[in-house]
Order: C-alpha cells, then sequence, then structure tokens
C-alpha cells in the first residue's frame, strides 16, 4: 500500500472520528409565552436603594429588582455556547409613570406609539446589571464589580453575556442568576425579560422560515426584502385605523422577528454561527407606518386620522426625466412609486466594507430561531458587490401644486424623498428620514430655503405637499421631516435605546444630512410633465 493511499485513508478515519458539529440552535429563556423555555425567576429587593427606586418616582417607592435567574438545565455541560444576550424588553401597556411607550403630542395628550420601544428620554443613570457571586441568597445580592454586563451594538436593546452562560453551562462558576443594581427606566416589566442563548446543538420544531430572499446595493446601501412568513395584511390598500390594530398585534412587542445576516462566503445552516447577525426587524416592516397623520381642530389635538392611507416603501429608483401622473390627490395630479409587494418585509443595511457580500434572513417566532432551514430560498446564491457611501434619497412620489392658467399660471411641484439614514446621520441603524423638495417655476433657480424638522409627519404637509405660503422668496424649499424618532437640529444619541443620558452625546444629525444633501436639492429638475404636455 503507497504512502499516499495510507494517507488518505488515515484523513478519513480522522474525518469519520471527529464529531460532527451541531446546528446553531437560538432559543429564549423567560417568563412569557414567546420563550421557548419558560423558566425564570424574579426576586424582589426591599432594602436599600438599590434596583429601581428613584426619589423623583413620586409617593409610591418603586421596588427593586434583586436578581434574575434562569434555569439551563436544558443544556448540557460543555455544550459550546456561541453566544448568549440578556434582552430587556418594553412594557407592553402603559405602567403607572411609564412613558417609554409613548410619545408627547402637546396639550397633556400622550400617543401609544407600538414602535417606540425605550424612553424617548435616556435614564438618568447608565443601567447596571453584574453577574451573580458565591454568597448570593435572597435577601442578599452578590456581585464583582468586575462582572458588570455591556450593552450590545448597534441597536443598544440588550447585554452580552456570553461569558457569564459559558461559565454556567460548563460548570465553571455557579449559575446565580443576574443582579440588577441600577434600572431607573421608570417602570420596568422584569416579566418580559429574556435570556437568548446560541449554542451548538439540534435544532427542535423550528418556525416556518422566510422565503425568496432579494438583495441589491445602491451608493453604499444594501436593500434586503423577503417573503414574510404569515399573510398578516392582503388589502394592497390600508387605512391606519385597521394598520394601527394589526401593527400592534405583530409589530416589535411581540415575538416575532426576522434577522439579517452577512458574510463573505455563502451562508449555509452549518457556517451560520460563522455569519454577522447585522440586525432584526419586525413583520410588517415594508410598510411606511410613519405616515399617519394627527387631525386637530385649531391648536387642539382631536386624536389620529383613520382614514391616512399607510402605503408600503418604493425601493426602485424612478426613470429619469419627466414622470407622467398615475393617480390624483384630492383635484391634484400625482405619481407614486411601485411600492414593495405585499408580504414583503424590508431591510437597508449601511455597508461598513467594500467587497462582496452574502446575505441570509431567518424567522424567529416565540423564542425559536429557525437556523436550521438555510437554502438558496432565504440565502442568497451569489454575492452582492458593496461600496462605502451615505447612499442618497430616493424619489417616491410628485404632486403637482401648480395654480392657475395660461401666462398667469404658477407651477409648483413637490417631490418626496425617502432617505435610510444611519450612523453618523442617525443614532441607529435603518432609520427612514422623509424629505421633501418644493420647486416653484419650469425652471426652478439655485435659490434654496432650508426647512429643519418640519413637523408636519404627523400633520398634513407629508401628504398634501409644501405649505403654499413657504414659496414666498424661493425657487427651492428643502425640507427635512420631524417624526419624533430622528430629533431637529441636535439629538441625542440614545434615542430609543437602553443607553443613558450620561453615555450619550447630543448629535446635529439634521445639520450634517442638510448639509451633505443641499448640493443635490440645488440641482433637482421638476419631475411633473410640463403643463402643455398634460
Amino acid at each position: 500500500m503507497t504512502k499516499r493511499l495510507l494517507l488518505g485513508l488515515g484523513v478519513v478515519a480522522a474525518a469519520l472520528a471527529a464529531p460532527a458539529r451541531g446546528e446553531m440552535v437560538v432559543e429564549w429563556w423567560g417568563e412569557k409565552y414567546y420563550c421557548r423555555h419558560q423558566e425564570m425567576k424574579i426576586e424582589l429587593s426591599k432594602y436599600g436603594k438599590e434596583g429601581m427606586i428613584n426619589p423623583q418616582m413620586g409617593k409610591k417607592p418603586v421596588e427593586g429588582i434583586h436578581a434574575l435567574t434562569f434555569d439551563l438545565s436544558n443544556i448540557k455541560r460543555g455544550t459550546r455556547i456561541y453566544h448568549a444576550s440578556l434582552r430587556l424588553h418594553a412594557p407592553e401597556k402603559r405602567i403607572r409613570t411609564d412613558k417609554r411607550a409613548y410619545m408627547s403630542i402637546g396639550s397633556g395628550h400622550w400617543y401609544h406609539d407600538p414602535l417606540r420601544l425605550y424612553a424617548e428620554i435616556p435614564p438618568w443613570k447608565p443601567i447596571e446589571i453584574y453577574v451573580a457571586r458565591k454568597g448570593s441568597r435572597p435577601g442578599k445580592a452578590v456581585y464583582d464589580e468586575a462582572g458588570r454586563v455591556k450593552l450590545e451594538p448597534p441597536q443598544y436593546r440588550s447585554f452580552d453575556v456570553t461569558r457569564a452562560v459559558r461559565d454556567w453551562v460548563g460548570r465553571k462558576q455557579p449559575n446565580l442568576g443576574f443582579v440588577v443594581r441600577q434600572l431607573d427606566l421608570w417602570d420596568w416589566a422584569p416579566g418580559r425579560t429574556v435570556l437568548e442563548v446560541r449554542y451548538e446543538g439540534k435544532v427542535k420544531d423550528p418556525p416556518p422560515q422566510a422565503g425568496d430572499v432579494k438583495v441589491f446595493h445602491r451608493k453604499g446601501q444594501t436593500f434586503i426584502t423577503w417573503r414574510e412568513t404569515e399573510k398578516i395584511i392582503d388589502a394592497e390598500r390600508i387605512y391606519w385605523k385597521e394598520f394601527e390594530a394589526t401593527f400592534k398585534k405583530h409589530g416589535p412587542r411581540k415575538g416575532k422577528f426576522y434577522r439579517i445576516y452577512r458574510a463573505d462566503k455563502p451562508i449555509t445552516a452549518g457556517n451560520l454561527h460563522q455569519a454577522e447577525l447585522i440586525d432584526e426587524i419586525w413583520p410588517l416592516s415594508g410598510y411606511d407606518f410613519r405616515m399617519h397623520e394627527h387631525t386637530t381642530r385649531g391648536e387642539d389635538w382631536m386624536g389620529l386620522n383613520p382614514k391616512a392611507l399607510v402605503p408600503r416603501y418604493c425601493i426602485q429608483a424612478p426613470p429619469a426625466g419627466p414622470l407622467p401622473p398615475n393617480g390624483k390627490h384630492g383635484s391634484m395630479n400625482q405619481w407614486y412609486g411601485k411600492q414593495l409587494p405585499l408580504h414583503t418585509g424590508l431591510y437597508v443595511y449601511q455597508a461598513r466594507k467594500a467587497g462582496k457580500g452574502y446575505y441570509a434572513v431567518t424567522a424567529c417566532v416565540d423564542g425559536v430561531e429557525n437556523t436550521r432551514d438555510v437554502t438558496s430560498a432565504n440565502a442568497t446564491a451569489r454575492p452582492v458587490t458593496e461600496a462605502v457611501a451615505p447612499g442618497g434619497p430616493l424619489l417616491y412620489r410628485w404632486l403637482d401644486q401648480s395654480r392657475g392658467r395660461g401666462r398667469g399660471r404658477a407651477i409648483r411641484e413637490t417631490q418626496f424623498f425617502l432617505y435610510w439614514a444611519a450612523p453618523p446621520y442617525a443614532n441607529q441603524p435603518r432609520r427612514p428620514i422623509h424629505i421633501m423638495v418644493g420647486l416653484q417655476g419650469a425652471k426652478p433657480g439655485p435659490n434654496v430655503k432650508i426647512r429643519y424638522t418640519v413637523g408636519d409627519m404627523y400633520g398634513s404637509e407629508i401628504n398634501a405637499g409644501t405649505h403654499l405660503y413657504q414659496w414666498r422668496g424661493a425657487e427651492r424649499i428643502f425640507s427635512i421631516i420631524d417624526d419624533a424618532a430622528f430629533g431637529n437640529k441636535g439629538y441625542w444619541s440614545s434615542w430609543n435605546t437602553l443607553l443613558s443620558g450620561e453615555q450619550a452625546t447630543r448629535q446635529n444629525y439634521t445639520e450634517k444630512m442638510v448639509k451633505m444633501f443641499t448640493p443635490w436639492a440645488k440641482k433637482l429638475a421638476p419631475r411633473a410633465p410640463a403643463p402643455s404636455a398634460q
């Protein structure tokens, strides 16, 4: 027998003797129905000023959380742990002084925003969560200050507890859970805390998988779409009254997400644990739900317009030149770009490096992620070539607001754009920002009026176009819409995260965007056909 044959047989034998790598299992531990393992114990502390007791809370003190413990006996000793996260989910309903899920709309009114996961106003102090140490018992917490867990980017809504879970599963340390030492987010809902563990094993009963994943890149931004597992909305047109109720049932406070992965090579079930988990997004992510509008009587808020249309996003660039009208807004002609198909999810990723990337989308439902079914249906077989650039606004609509006839006709139109902001132009990735540019005259000059933080995302302007009085003294009106999810000339970098005021900085996101896009706005040409052609 030759040496080459012996060597080959030895390699085969070694491969057969090596243990087969298991799948990456992703499961949740917690109290609620959306956790596969409903095995979490909460111990409330009533001593000292630990936990959530806050002197600014009012007369009734709020009990602090002494410890959170999770029974991980389902994971065999020595199992390989890829990653673990402690996820703090905001409450589904308002709890006494809790304003995290609400936004102020003036005059003492608060509106429940189903997307607002955490505090618009950041916590007073940094959240302090530690790994409990030997000596902890009911009524007494023992922890090492060096064991404080850290927030995870890019959303900063969860804590990296990988080291602790590895120690517990490997029996290097006793599993005594976590100590919550400081958490002044008003009334935190401790029962909605979740421990997510990503480990090597065998996926059991995974949920249906996302499908029909498509990816393309434009100017530094990668657009990922997929077919959602549920046909939640079947109507081509849906109005705010129905959409709001539907979104509250399926939105980010529930137990279903789609997760987006990226890698430098094709993604499979076998190497998914090596791919970068970019982010996660909730169902109905293809809808522009910031298009709801307030109704007022004078200065008094009357409620939300139930008849406001909630469109799906348009992500395809329009053709060059004049765009013929394809619809009406009241008596005015308008053109609207092609919307995403029904039951389509959307994530826009800001590329951090140039090169080729592969993507995959998985479904995570009630504390179980489908990491088993990774096929050509939900993972790209060919790479997309990506560049590092800030991206640009995408035209999705124009509205003809011209007035009069003949020589006295005042030619005006508003062009509506969407820009998918990410750091350094927003504090978090995938932040959809609405931009409007009003153009006056057949050939508008370079004179630009810049309007910061237009507050009409919830009013009429985002639907009915630039207010007529704004055209006085300007041929172009460049407006960035303030949708209460972006801020004005300055905004805290901690918005909608678990970062505290001490950990945040005030950022001029809008000014950065205006500086970047003003030259672009000066070059825009009208897209409505000339009056004689209509």
